[in-house]
Parts: structure tokens; C-alpha cells; sequence
């Protein structure tokens, strides 16, 4: 097996490189319509997950599909199901399998996999869906001439020239997005380091503006985000991007739009699904704004719904995702430690 790396100061084309491997022997069956990768960079885990960061995985995958299509053909569309958690120092194993070639998009269904090493190598190992942890479909296509072309617009008070705060002055988005969080994040006795993302995001404090809604499904949660680097002219790459920032604390948001605090019990991603409108879009020139919200909350789930919009309000990409959002009763959170006991999120990555 190969040990994973952890670069100081790595940027986001750095956290997604991945190796073309061999053809494994027990895929040989596959080998016209398979291609298989492995990841080489350590992935970052929040320390309340028992998995590591979901939207690694995801942005991953977007990228492996790339490598396997025609050239100039660019991701528009993946949906992806989490099946189990994602070990941080085992490299995931990508196995990209060719669907459909046609003359303007090309769609390629990948399954992720994180072999346990110590049953011997790759080129042995079998695929079989006891170590699957992620699926997705993932659809490519070339770019076009628009005719037709509509948005919707976001709200102007969350333009970030109608800010009258320097985006500096912004906080960072915390690595775990609940109130309770970040006053334990903060104390300098728990000695916590927050983690240092090459796709910088900051949330801005709407505490005020979500207290006009009367509905809930009426607030919002908003992030700027930019990459810390200049990145290749690979738009797949840039795409990717806007992919790992898209769940980013995304199910806290259907706690954070609530009347009351909640601390949540069991928070776990059970699909996501991401549309790219704007192919050309990069993530290196101006800050983007990501709006989320959610419409619905109830049998122990929650749908968590976001757009991404770049620094000239063209709204470049929509996506969604269902998800367990288990609360603690009132009675139980007097009894709970916070964050001395870990969220149950064993079926995310």
C-alpha cells in the first residue's frame, strides 16, 4: 500500500492528485471499460467524524471521470450516494467505468473503494461491495452556444460589494458549523487547531437578516469562498472545487435556520446531488458566493439546498442533498457533554 502524503501548505490541485494504477488481476474481465486510480494525498477528517471529509471523495471523483473522457469534455452533473465512512490514512481506489461515449456527452459511473491493506495488494484485491464506500454517476459534456438563459438572482444585501464588511474581516467558516462548537473550538484550554482549507471559505453572520423570515424555509446561510492558489487551466479541476466547497458543513445548515438550538445527535450525508451551469467557471479569480437553505426537515432527515454564485452574480452551479439530521431531546442535551463525545456520522464519509 502506499502511504498517503500530507504537504505543508498544499493547494487544492495538490489535496485532489491522484495515480493511474494497473488494471488489477481480478479486473481483467473489465479491462476495455475500466480505468482505475488511487488517491495519494491524506484527506482532511473533521475530529466529530468517525469518516473523513465527504466533498473530498466527490470532488475526487469528478476529477477521475475527467481523466477518462475525451478531451475538452467538462463535468456537469454527478450524483452520488455515501455508503461508508472514509478511512484518512488509507488512499481510496477509484474504479471509473465507461457508460456511454456519445458526440456530446460521455457518462461514467465510479465506485470508490479503500481496500483494507493488510489483506494484501491491489492487483489482488476483489471490488466487492463490503469495502464500496462512495457511487456516483458522473455526466461530461462539451461546452455550447447558449440561446436560452434565465437565473434566479440572489438577494443584493448578499452581494459582497453591498457588504460593508472588508471580506477579510469575515470570519473563517468553523470545521464544525454549530454554536456550541465553536465556543469549545475556541477555548484556548482544548488546544483545538483549525484546519487550514486551499478552498478558503468565510461565513458571514446573517443572524439578523434570518430573524425578518418568518418561515424557515425563507433563511439563509451564506459563504465566500476562493481558492488560496492559483490553479492549472483545467476546468474539471476548477469544477471540483466548487464540488468539495458544495459540502462543506452542509446538513448544519438545516440546524442553523432554525428558532431554537439544536445539538445535533446524528448527522450523516446520504446522497448529493450537484448541476453545473457554467462550465468555464474558475475559482481563482474573485470570491464566489454560496447560498444554502433548506426546504423541508422531518422523519429524522433533512435536505440541504445550495447555489454558488461567481463575483459577477452569474449563478454557476445548484445542488442537493438528503441527509440523517437526528436532534437531541431538551432533556438529553442537559445531561450531554458537547464535544467531549463525537456526532454520530458513521455512515458519512
Amino acid at each position: 500500500m502506499s502511504e498517503l502524503l500530507d504537504p505543508p501548505n498544499k493547494t487544492f490541485a495538490d489535496l485532489m492528485s491522484t495515480k493511474e494504477i494497473p488494471v488489477p488481476n481480478t479486473q481483467q474481465a473489465f479491462k476495455d471499460t475500466c480505468r482505475y486510480y488511487q488517491s495519494v494525498v491524506r484527506p482532511f477528517r473533521p475530529i466529530v467524524a468517525p469518516g473523513v471529509f465527504g466533498g473530498h471523495v466527490l470532488a475526487q471523483c469528478a476529477i477521475v471521470g475527467a481523466r477518462s473522457v475525451a478531451e475538452g469534455y467538462i463535468m456537469h452533473n454527478i450524483h452520488g450516494y455515501f455508503i461508508l465512512p472514509g478511512k484518512q490514512d488509507v488512499p481510496f481506489t477509484y474504479k471509473v467505468e465507461t457508460i456511454r461515449n456519445g458526440r456530446s456527452y460521455s457518462v461514467r459511473q465510479i465506485r470508490v473503494y479503500q481496500p483494507d491493506p493488510s489483506k494484501g495488494p491491489i492487483a489482488d484485491f476483489d471490488f466487492g461491495s463490503k469495502d464500496l464506500c462512495f457511487i456516483c454517476l458522473c455526466s461530461y459534456k462539451q461546452p455550447e452556444k447558449t440561446i436560452l438563459e434565465h437565473q434566479r438572482d440572489i438577494d443584493p444585501v448578499f452581494k459582497l460589494e453591498n457588504r460593508p464588511e472588508n471580506i477579510h474581516k469575515i470570519p473563517l467558516a468553523p470545521d464544525v458549523d454549530v454554536p456550541s462548537w465553536e465556543e469549545w473550538s475556541q477555548d484556548p484550554e482544548n488546544s483545538y487547531v483549525q484546519e487550514v482549507h486551499p478552498i478558503e471559505m468565510r461565513k458571514l453572520n446573517v443572524t439578523e437578516h434570518n430573524r425578518t423570515k418568518e418561515n424557515v424555509t425563507d433563511r439563509r446561510q451564506i459563504h465566500y469562498l476562493k481558492s488560496h492558489d492559483v490553479l492549472p487551466n483545467d476546468f474539471n479541476l476548477h469544477i471540483a472545487a466548487l464540488l468539495y466547497a458544495s459540502d462543506r458543513n452542509s446538513l448544519f445548515t438545516v440546524l442553523n435556520i432554525q428558532d431554537e438550538q439544536h445539538l445535533p445527535n446524528r448527522i450523516a450525508s446520504i446522497d448529493h446531488a450537484f448541476i453545473m451551469h457554467n462550465l468555464d467557471t474558475r475559482v481563482d479569480q474573485g470570491w464566489l458566493t454560496m447560498e444554502t437553505f433548506s426546504d423541508r426537515s422531518v422523519d429524522g432527515r433533512g435536505l440541504y439546498n445550495g447555489r454558488i454564485y461567481d463575483n459577477d452574480h452569474k449563478l454557476v452551479c445548484s445542488f442537493m442533498q438528503d441527509g440523517v439530521v437526528r436532534v437531541f431531546e431538551q432533556d438529553e442535551e442537559d445531561k450531554r457533554a458537547p464535544w467531549e463525545k463525537k456526532i454520530d456520522s458513521s455512515s458519512k464519509l
